[in-house]
């Protein structure tokens, strides 16, 4: 087990030289304070500090990039704090509006970045979990702050890759850092989707000949066009983000940034969340406002999502791509559904259960907006309607607390 106590003795001297030669006067941190306690892949401290000259405490956020199941700084460890200056530096390089927090500096040596302290703001898992009356407004702003998000980073995986080169260590081998390493098309193609036939047939129910001719068709609208792609954080998750005391949202945690088909990120909206620990279900109107932002500012940049055909199309084949691998997330932790089937268990807010419905539920619902994905959301119909009629109440999803 990774001792924090001794992390911070040794990763807090090193931080307060940077920050000495960065600033170019002598910092002493008068306070260093973990936020969130040890993480699996992370710690992270608030430093505070007085300036010299005016007094005023000064304060900066240090990441580092190991954690409880990721103890040692390794070549993986690298790569994510590579991943985490890459992007941060991308979305502060093509600011248009604040979208992150800026990188006050960064020590290979000791795996860690300094970045810039945005305050001790709330995000919208704390309005969504709360009785918070501007949840919804809050979630449509949110919708609109990823698709800002992608709008500048369109097409940018190259400028993306340069930055990683400034820190990532010459001898490391791994593809580039701007392709998911998770969640991959040809991986969900090759295995989540044989496994999702499976488990149909295991089921007792039927598979259309076409739900494969479907599925290969949203690996192809994933993969192709790179140069459409934008940036992601890669976990869209509800706290992954601080609102500012001027009302901006900005994006936090990029250890898994890459470049992907943005529509990814709305459809996560949509199932909702599928690799967060925060999960109710959204209203139907708070979700449709949500995409009508999204959408108002994504088509500047991809006017072809003014074509509705296009945008329901290519929104409901991300949905399905996250409705199929959100089934077979975690099976090390008994998260998937051949796990549970047999036993479900609670994470976050809700059980399993209730997140395999909510998901297959919400996937056919968008797929019966294109007529090209009939095949598959009839079976996410189906098998969802066979898991509630087996589970029960118990498998009903309440809504968020916001909006109860």
């Amino acid at each position: 087990m990774l001792d924090s106590a001794a992390l911070a003795d040794e990763i807090l001297p090193a931080a307060e030289a940077l920050l000495s030669q960065s600033l170019r006067h002598t910092v002493k941190f008068v306070s260093a304070e973990l936020l969130g306690g040890p993480r699996p892949r992370s710690h992270v401290w608030r430093c505070r500090w007085l300036d010299p000259v005016s007094g005023v405490a000064q304060s900066a956020i240090l990441k580092c990039a190991r954690g409880f199941d990721a103890p040692k700084y390794d070549a993986e460890a690298a790569r994510r704090l590579a991943r985490e200056y890459a992007s941060a530096r991308l979305l502060n390089e093509n600011l248009r509006m604040p979208l992150a927090p800026s990188v006050t500096g960064i020590d290979r040596a000791h795996g860690y970045i300094l970045l810039e302290d945005l305050g001790a703001g709330g995000n919208l898992a704390d309005a969504l979990l709360g009785a918070h009356a501007g949840a919804a407004d809050l979630f449509e702003r949110y919708a609109d702050a990823l698709a800002a998000q992608h709008a500048v980073t369109l097409g940018k995986q190259a400028d993306f890759d340069a930055l990683v080169a400034r820190v990532r260590d010459p001898a490391d081998a791994a593809a580039p850092l701007s392709l998911a390493t998770e969640h991959t098309p040809t991986e969900w193609l090759c295995d989540d989707v044989p496994a999702f036939l499976a488990i149909n047939t295991a089921l007792g129910l039927s598979n259309d000949r076409r739900m494969l001719e479907e599925a290969r068709g949203i690996a192809a609208t994933l993969i192709r066009r790179p140069e459409r792609h934008a940036f992601s954080s890669g976990d869209c998750c509800p706290d992954n983000h601080i609102v500012t005391a001027t009302g901006d949202i900005c994006f936090i945690d990029f250890e898994k940034g890459c470049f992907r088909h943005p529509l990814l990120d709305l459809a996560y909206l949509h199932m909702p969340f599928p690799t967060c620990w925060c999960v109710n279900r959204l209203p139907d109107i708070a979700v449709t406002h949500a995409e009508t932002a999204y959408r108002a500012r994504i088509v500047t940049v991809c006017p072809e999502f003014a074509d509705d055909d296009v945008f329901c199309t290519e929104l409901a084949r991300c949905c399905a791509f996250w409705a199929i691998r959100s089934l077979f997330l975690r099976p090390d932790k008994g998260f998937d559904l051949p796990a549970v089937l047999i036993a479900d268990a609670a994470w976050g807010r809700a059980s399993l259960r209730q997140r395999h419905v909510l998901r297959l539920q919400n996937a056919a619902t968008l797929c019966a907006r294109t007529a090209h994905l009939s095949a598959l959301g009839a079976a996410f119909q189906r098998l969802g309607e066979l898991l509630a009629g087996r589970w029960g109440a118990a498998a009903g999803m309440p809504l968020y607390p916001a909006f109860r």
